[in-house]
């Protein structure tokens, strides 16, 4: 079997050999990353050798030395190398064990007994590269097709716990090396991250013809389905919404991960009927750097205006999407219209966001002042996640959930910042933002300047959102399941 991770392992090992020297984070790793340690057998020129304490850490397993089995004697880094279990029939005798391996590089490993191997392998499962998905799982039937991609909802043959695994076809996907470092991508962020509105990657198998990842199954189905077919959420279940969804991001960004297109398509709804439970998904465009970066990437409508200016960014991109996410699920609309994509990043890049009173009248003034803060086209002034989540509109409805209204004098303070003059027949709440002069932009009429108003997300499904990505990162679009 020809490997997709083989070169990616090469490179993270630095050596031709399954073993080598251990490096000087080993005593770091092993105190802070170890998820299991037993003995274990290696096997000898016409026999099974002595047993051997070995270490198991998420990202590598180490031989410990044969006199001080507190120490290591040789390392392996093995989250892209793949696990194959066997069994070994011998007159009246049966040996269990797994081969760790990429390509012509491996090593075979004894364990005790066939309950000592299900141990080994289970923990492997999460550190390495499976390859027998179908001992694993059954499929029950398939729930999303796509060009590159196909997804099944799934059952653990162990526990029956259902999960949805994503099938991606080796010879669609992978012609090129960008879909590649596309997925190498996907898998090495997801792995870091647990939390619980962030999709769970559990587990990865690898065929002859497939990669397979095992993902967490939510049946609520795309936050973009939800709103085409219920329309906007109502301001106390939204608060909710917000709420998680800013702690997600903050989880994030504390690890200095960028999630980079943040959208209704990529917010999978955990239950029908439950409108602020969710898992962020796709993280193919996700970067983890503290740098700034400057390739261009998001999704039309959603993406930050920095990036439309071909300015280096930060994390703050994601605040400005979760902004845009706000104000949609809030009005029901997009507030950047548009007949087709080009429009679309037009508004965007220009970033003027509009409030019309019949959209927004039943809103309150200290969400729509988050929205703002949040959306700032400069992001010298955009607030971040971590001081999003302590904006009073977020904050007070935690606080009192048994009255989901504002102060009125709190309120009224908020309408009266945002009010333009003589906005009492006006047909839109009137707000403006910083600009790059950092004065603030004047709004001139209640309407749009080109005479539209916010677009409908039915009218936008028209123009379906298509990602934006320079020709070096577009192959990371194409393992999402409908793209």
């Amino acid at each position: 079997m020809i490997s997709i991770f083989e070169e990616t392992d090469i490179k993270v090992n630095g050596c031709s050999s399954f073993w080598h020297s251990i490096d000087e984070r080993w005593l770091e790793d092993i105190k802070e990353n170890k998820i299991y340690e037993g003995s274990l057998r290696l096997p000898a020129s016409n026999s099974i050798g002595k047993e051997r304490h070995f270490v198991l850490t998420k990202t590598s397993i180490y031989s410990m030395n044969k006199k001080n089995s507190r120490s290591p004697q040789l390392m392996s880094k093995i989250n892209w190398k793949l696990v194959e279990p066997f069994i070994e029939h011998n007159t009246g005798d049966e040996r269990y064990g797994f081969k760790i391996f990429q390509n012509k590089i491996f090593q075979d490993f004894y364990a005790k007994n066939s309950d000592d191997l299900d141990s080994w392998l289970h923990h492997l499962s999460y550190v390495s590269i499976m390859t027998d998905l179908e001992d694993d799982y059954s499929i029950i039937r398939e729930v999303g097709k796509g060009s590159f991609a196909n997804v099944f909802l799934s059952q653990d043959l162990d526990n029956d716990e259902k999960y949805a695994i994503k099938a991606i076809s080796k010879s669609k996907s992978f012609k090129d090396a960008y879909n590649s470092i596309g997925m190498i991508n996907e898998i090495e962020v997801m792995r870091k991250v647990k939390h619980p509105y962030i999709l769970t990657l559990h587990k990865i198998y690898e065929s002859e013809n497939h990669v397979y990842l095992v993902l967490d199954y939510v049946e609520g189905g795309e936050l973009l389905q939800r709103l085409m077919t219920h329309g906007k959420i109502p301001e106390s279940s939204a608060v909710k919404f917000c709420a998680n969804l800013l702690d997600a991001l903050d989880y994030l960004h504390s690890m200095n991960i960028m999630h980079r297109d943040i959208k209704p398509e990529n917010i999978l709804m955990v239950e029908r009927g439950n409108d602020f439970e969710f898992k962020i998904s796709d993280f193919g465009l996700a970067l983890q750097t503290e740098e700034k970066q400057d390739l261009r990437c998001g999704s039309p409508g959603y993406v930050a205006p920095e990036i439309l200016r071909k300015e280096p960014y930060d994390k703050r991109i994601d605040a400005f999407s979760a902004g845009i996410l706000m104000f949609v699920i809030l009005s029901g609309r997009t507030p950047f219209p548009g007949k087709d994509t080009k429009e679309i990043l037009s508004r965007n890049k220009e970033c003027m966001i509009h409030y019309q009173s019949k959209y927004w009248s039943d809103v309150s003034m200290k969400a729509i002042d988050l929205i703002q803060r949040l959306t700032d086209p400069n992001p010298n002034f955009r607030i971040s996640i971590s001081d999003a989540k302590q904006h009073p509109w977020v904050s007070f409805l935690f606080r009192n959930k048994k009255n989901q209204q504002f102060p009125k004098q709190q309120e009224g303070q908020l309408r009266e910042r945002y009010a333009a003059p003589n906005s009492e027949n006006s047909s839109m709440i009137k707000v403006s933002h910083r600009v790059h002069n950092d004065k603030r932009r004047e709004q001139g009429t209640a309407t749009e300047r080109s005479g539209r108003t916010a677009q409908s997300l039915f009218e936008v499904a028209i123009n379906k959102h298509k990602k934006i990505v320079s020709p070096s990162i577009r192959a990371k679009m194409a393992i999402s399941v409908g793209q």
